[in-house]
């Protein structure tokens, strides 16, 4: 019996917790006959997933692309092929409208990627169980070659946006700081790393200090004195099912805020309102309004914990934790997986050293021990309030006493814990809102950690065990991605700064309109000797009439004019060709605004290092020099990808 409709068993992991789904076909919705090669595989694969389920990640790819494929024509055809007609031909021709389909999906540079992967590895690993046009259905057999890129793009780093906070040399995002030379940009990057790193530790130890500030507050007021009635009026407050009368809200309302707060305090802990098997479930009245009161500024951030507040002296708030899992990602370069996983064994306090353990989940692999001195500011603290959390869920009843749990907090049921928080994103962003930090993910903490301690410590080596990979190559390539495209980027900018202004001082000493759009210390004199473009100078000082001198140096507006200066040669290196790229991608860019800038000037001067650019970029282009050229424009055209 040719089934119609399919059932999938998927299952997916988020921060620590798995869940299950159910993830259903129809070929009927696809329009693909039941007596399709394709519904034998789905078949094989329900029965699969019967036995252990799939991924999500990985099944749910595979049939989106199904889905697109089926509206296209020529590949809905191949689907609907009965599995005796499909072949290595047949299935080379779906893999390549896969990739087609795709594209022109509206997806991500990565989710292409990834689905048209999972797509060839599901029909491949599948059509080991058919009997299908051809016997060997593999891979190599086919040789399929993907046209999309496996070396997908780094996540950006947290600094490279613009922070006006910062000292002007350093507002400016990685990617686009000014700079004097190659050193400075290294001095400079690092620098922005580590501020970057610092404001971000700083927040994270400032909530932590207003938590613990409040949690002692709370504590200190619940020693005071009340009242029997004080006490008796607010317990029937708390235990009220319905709001209570009216006669005892206009009571209660008459008690000053710390007055009520403190009385909450004790009735927490004498009705045992903290266990997990308390007597009732209490209900603050009016509890905003009175935590407006009593909150101060600096706390009032964390009204949205709403009624857990007054729990602070027995256990921890969400925006505790997640200052904590940061501050600490930020210590150790770990991504968020690896730290969730580190449970309260892993963390050993020795004297003045801790030391950190970590489990990586995709590689099944512990990751390098981090050791950190427990002097690092917030350090002790960020573990201590996560320790002491844990023993107080477990005293509580929330936790077994075998639980090793790090990262459990408040959840939307009131009962056992069985899983570690998973609301980071909110929580972050909220945390972020707080303190003016940048927008980042979790996921970006670990290349900003490992990319300044590659520009601060300069060993490989060190870098390479930080960061737990196996190969020094794994992490060359690994901070060639996320500085060097940077750094890269920088340069490229700061060419462009340089020659754009270079070039409005030299008009600007024609024509005074341009002296106001000048920054002078972005001026460099150099760039329009013939140095810049592709040429080189036999003598800078000596030019063939001493009228083209200013100061010791020629001014260098003559090379291209005419018959060109005759002091002009070409020197076909590295470092010429690079400037013969550079220089003919602004001139491509800026042409226009340039002759509308002032036609005079541009006619006279820009119009001949155009044509001399151009040129020499012709003549090297169907030339030997060829390859060397073409190797260096994509390296440049990459910097602004």
């Amino acid at each position: 019996m040719k089934n119609r409709e399919f059932k999938f068993a998927a299952t997916s992991t988020v921060r620590g917790r798995k869940y299950l789904s159910e993830l259903k076909f129809s070929l009927k919705d696809v329009n693909i006959p039941a007596s399709s090669w394709i519904e034998e595989q789905l078949h094989i694969l329900q029965k699969r997933s019967q036995e252990e389920a799939f991924a999500r990640a990985d099944i749910d790819p595979y049939l989106r692309v199904i889905r697109l494929l089926s509206g296209v024509d020529e590949a809905h055809q191949i689907l609907s092929l009965p599995a005796e007609k499909v072949g290595r031909k047949a299935l080379y021709q779906l893999f390549t409208f896969a990739e087609q389909a795709l594209t022109l999906s509206g997806s991500t540079a990565e989710t292409r990627t990834r689905s048209a992967a999972m797509f060839r590895k599901f029909i491949l690993k599948s059509a080991e169980e058919q009997t299908l046009l051809d016997e060997d259905i593999s891979r190599r057999s086919i040789g399929f070659r993907t046209r999309f890129s496996r070396n997908l793009p780094p996540r950006p780093l947290i600094s490279d946006i613009t922070d006006k906070s910062l000292d002007p040399e350093l507002a400016a995002p990685i990617s686009s700081l000014a700079h004097a030379s190659a050193k400075d940009l290294m001095a400079k990057t690092e620098l922005r790393l580590e501020r970057d790193l610092i404001k971000i530790q700083e927040a994270c130890i400032r909530e932590l200090e207003i938590c613990q500030a409040l949690r002692e507050r709370l504590t200190t007021i619940g020693r005071g004195n009340c009242t029997n009635r004080e006490s008796r009026l607010v317990r029937e407050m708390l235990a009220a099912d319905k709001s209570p009368p009216k006669a005892t809200r206009t009571t209660v309302d008459t008690l000053p805020t710390e007055t009520l707060f403190s009385v909450y305090q004790k009735i927490i802990v004498r009705d045992g309102l903290t266990h997990v098997n308390r007597p009732y479930n209490p209900v603050f009245w009016q509890n905003e309004a009175r935590l407006k009161k009593f909150l101060t500024e600096d706390e009032k951030h964390l009204i949205s914990s709403g009624f857990r507040i007054h729990y602070l002296p027995h256990r921890m708030i969400s925006q505790e934790l997640v200052a904590s899992f940061v501050l600490l990602l930020t210590y150790t370069g770990w991504n968020g997986h690896t730290l969730q996983a580190m449970g309260v064994n892993d963390v050993v306090v020795k004297g003045e050293w801790v030391t950190l353990k970590g489990y990586k989940g995709k590689t099944d692999a512990f990751v390098s021990d981090a050791h950190l001195e427990n002097k690092q500011p917030g350090l002790m603290m960020a573990l201590n309030v996560i320790r002491w959390n844990r023993m107080q869920l477990i005293k509580l009843g929330f936790l077994p006493k075998t639980c090793s749990y790090l990262w459990c907090t408040w959840t939307t049921s009131y009962g056992p814990i069985k899983f570690q928080y998973v609301g980071f994103q909110d929580g972050l962003k909220k945390f972020q809102t707080t303190y003016s930090l940048p927008n980042f993910s979790l996921d970006q903490v670990r290349p900003q950690f490992l990319a300044h301690a590659s520009l601060k410590m300069k060993n490989p080596e060190y870098v390479r065990q930080l960061a737990s990979h196996k190969l020094l190559t794994t992490t060359g390539h690994y901070l060639d991605q996320i500085i060097l495209r940077n750094m890269n980027s920088a340069i490229n900018l700061e060419f462009q700064r340089r020659l754009e202004n270079t070039v409005l001082f030299r008009l600007a000493e024609e024509d005074e309109m341009f002296k106001s759009r000048v920054r002078m210390k972005h001026v460099d004199l150099r760039l329009l000797t013939p140095l810049g473009d592709g040429a080189s100078c036999k003598n800078l000082e000596a030019p063939p009439d001493e009228s083209f001198l200013v100061g010791n140096l020629c001014d260098g507006k003559r090379c291209h004019i005419g018959d060109g200066c005759e002091n002009r040669k070409v020197i076909i290196d590295i470092e010429n060709l690079t400037a013969l790229i550079r220089k003919r991608r602004y001139y491509r860019m800026n042409w226009r605004r340039l002759e509308q800038s002032n036609i005079t000037a541009f006619e006279k001067f820009h119009v001949p290092a155009i044509l001399f650019n151009l040129g020499l970029y012709d003549y090297i282009k169907t030339g030997s020099f060829r390859h060397f050229l073409e190797r260096i424009e994509r390296a440049i055209e990459n910097e602004t990808e």
